[in-house]
């Protein structure tokens, strides 16, 4: 399964918290998990957890979806 995270910020202390834990964990159960956000403090728990991280400078849907779409 592969599953798609879009946030837009990666900072402690935000919900982008959450998407990182869960992307960790559905990468360690095995899915392949892919996150889309700008670079930030938690891109190091990312890259730990052998997540894919495509950064967008600019996060807005319209942004993002132009990255979905290269993949």
């Amino acid at each position: 399964m592969k599953v798609l995270h879009y946030s837009p910020h990666m900072q402690p202390g935000s919900p982008s918290v959450l998407a990182a834990d869960l992307a960790c964990a559905l990468q360690a159960a095995g899915c392949e998990n892919i996150v889309i956000a700008p670079t930030g403090e938690l891109l190091s728990r990312l890259h730990i957890g052998g997540v894919t991280h495509i950064s967008c400078n600019r996060p807005n849907m319209l942004t993002a979806w132009r990255e979905i779409r290269r993949l």
